[in-house]
């Protein structure tokens, strides 16, 4: 993701360094970050090829503090971010810190929240540190412009007569060179006396000291010229060059400076946006008034048709398609949308696509993502210029995240939304948790837990939960089952016994994770397995019965059936019959 940021987080502690990052990724979904519990280890990755955007370093480790890693890094990486998050913190190495350069400090406290500030003042530092080398890399620019400028020169004697006037001179100045030696300056350019140039060669002259003067050139109005001027005892050398060019760069940076800022600001109104409708109308307000775009319009993927969602005031209500299929290929917002690439058209007529309007001529197309696309028309050619893409193509990046954010966030509200009604309609026993070392502190529960256990949500929010429904004889069963929660793990069917306010019931035991990142909470649903429990024992006693009974039986039988054989075995000694053995066998 072209907006991700990489922390890496220094931490001779693996659990805290562990515990920060999981934080701090959670509070941020641009943050991702590397551990190193070894400062060595992380300095190599700041001198790598992949290096990090922001550092986040404890003080206390026992190979080289923070402060001595800081130092280290600030040879590797001069203006690499690098904030110190330490837990023994004091004013000495505050002021330590500040003096050898660090980003900023924080010191660690409990809760959460220390978390989200560390993640604000990560992406404010990336921000300004990304910033300041759009800068460096927009003065480079600049740099090599000078470099093509090649200087014209002049000569003056003390009596600010012409020495020398070399071919670059002379040509600015639409002279011959053998014209203007000899002549005395405002003789040749009478109106130079009293503007800038005249009174810094003046200066020049008695002070013996060089300057530099930039202004605008009296002779070719428009034209920006640097002189840089060098007295003598006998008068003054005079380098000049046209800089027209750099500073109509200068001022067109600044101009881009300014509105680049400017869209950051967008993006940071646009997550105070709750609907997609907001963000939509916030870009027809940027688009007019940073772009400068007289007419555009803001389309949203509906249905595998391009919708308009805002349009500017410039653009009449039949100025613009009603709807347009995403697959039209004689359509830029179509093609530039399936294609997913901003396209510039200097002019239409030149191309085979039909405008919205014939008047159109030059047409700027960027797509928003998924979500749909930014278009801006006008009715002159060579409107737009790859600046301008290069400008809306940031705006829509800002969109983009903006209503990935709300469409995310509406999402959660919808899935909070169903989780609550299910939370409080469901007919089992619910209790929402935190814990608190192996004690389980209540924040919230179900109707149904109410009416189950007879505690109200008052009595449970706040205090042990195992305190009111657990049996003291099962105090080493709760700590157990808390833990195995505590530890990332399910409770799935455990069939325990709870105290309710009327007496003790049976319950088969399920858990689940909160999953709203406020640390290690989850839920505990309880399902009523007590009559189920007494049906069985009621089933065993029964089965108890009827193995006793039969077993009587069994018992009182025997004895006469002995009896009766005792005798047939005695009767088939003395008789000898043909009806005794069918009488045996029964």
């Amino acid at each position: 993701m072209g907006n991700a940021i990489r922390v890496l987080l220094v931490d001779d502690d693996t659990a805290v360094a562990d515990l920060t990052a999981t934080h701090l990724e959670r509070a941020s979904d641009r943050i991702e970050t590397v551990v190193e519990t070894c400062p060595g280890a992380g300095l190599d990755r700041v001198a790598g090829d992949d290096r990090p955007d922001c550092v986040v370093s404890d003080y206390d480790m026992p190979e080289m503090n923070g402060l001595d890693l800081l130092a280290s890094v600030r040879e590797v990486a001069p203006e690499l971010p690098f904030i110190l998050f330490t837990g023994k913190g004091s004013e000495e190495i505050a002021s330590e810190a500040i003096s050898a350069g660090v980003t900023d400090y924080l010191q660690k406290e409990t809760g959460t929240e220390q978390y989200e500030v560390l993640a604000n003042r990560i992406e404010n530092a990336v921000a300004q540190y990304r910033a300041q080398k759009e800068a460096q890399k927009a003065d480079e620019q600049i740099r090599r412009i000078f470099e093509r400028i090649t200087d014209a020169f002049f000569a003056l004697d003390d009596d600010w007569r012409f020495r020398y006037v070399n071919e670059r001179a002379a040509d600015f100045f639409d002279r011959d060179p053998e014209d203007l030696e000899g002549t005395r300056l405002h003789d040749a350019f009478p109106d130079v006396i009293g503007n800038d140039f005249y009174e810094a060669y003046e200066t020049a002259l008695e002070t013996q000291e060089p300057t530099t003067v930039e202004a605008k050139s009296e002779l070719r109005p428009g034209c920006w010229i640097e002189s840089r001027v060098y007295p003598s005892e006998d008068g003054l050398s005079v380098y000049f060059r046209n800089v027209t060019e750099r500073k109509e760069a200068q001022l067109e940076l600044r101009e881009t400076k300014q509105k680049i800022e400017a869209l950051h600001n967008v993006a940071a109104r646009a997550v105070a946006c709750t609907t997609e409708q907001d963000i939509y109308d916030l870009a027809i307000e940027a688009a007019e008034e940073i772009l400068a775009f007289d007419l555009s319009v803001v389309d949203k993927v509906e249905d595998d048709e391009l919708v308009p969602q805002a349009v500017s005031k410039g653009i009449p209500s039949d100025g613009y398609y009603d709807t347009t299929p995403v697959d039209t290929e004689e359509n830029l917002a179509a093609r530039s949308y399936r294609q997913n690439e901003s396209t510039l058209v200097r002019d239409v007529r030149e191309t085979d696509v039909v405008p919205a309007e014939s008047e159109y001529r030059s047409v700027l197309t960027v797509p928003i993502g998924e979500f749909g696309v930014f278009q801006a028309v006008s009715r002159e050619p060579d409107e737009f210029d790859e600046d301008d893409r290069e400008l809306t193509e940031l705006l829509a990046a800002h969109l983009t995240e903006a209503l990935a954010r709300v469409q995310s966030e509406s999402e959660l509200r919808a899935e909070r939304d169903r989780f609550a009604a299910l939370f409080e309609n469901v007919p089992n026993a619910v209790v929402r948790y935190r814990l608190d070392g192996d004690e389980a502190i209540g924040k919230s529960v179900n109707p149904a837990f109410e009416d189950m256990f007879g505690w109200g949500e008052a009595e449970i929010v706040g205090e042990s939960v195992d305190e009111y429904i657990l049996p003291d004889e099962k105090e080493r069963e709760g700590k157990t089952l808390n833990k195995q929660v505590s530890s990332g793990n399910r409770v799935e069917g455990e069939e325990v016994h709870r105290i309710t306010r009327d007496g003790g019931r049976d319950f088969l035991l399920h858990t689940a994770p909160a999953g709203d990142g406020e640390g290690d909470e989850a839920f505990a649903i309880y399902v009523d397995i007590t009559d189920q429990k007494e049906r069985e024992r009621k089933l065993a006693r029964q089965n108890e019965r009827l193995e006793e009974f039969a077993s009587v039986i069994s018992h009182d039988l025997r004895n006469p059936l002995n009896v009766a054989k005792g005798r047939y075995d005695l009767l088939a000694e003395a008789v000898d019959s043909e009806h005794l053995e069918p009488l045996g066998r029964s």
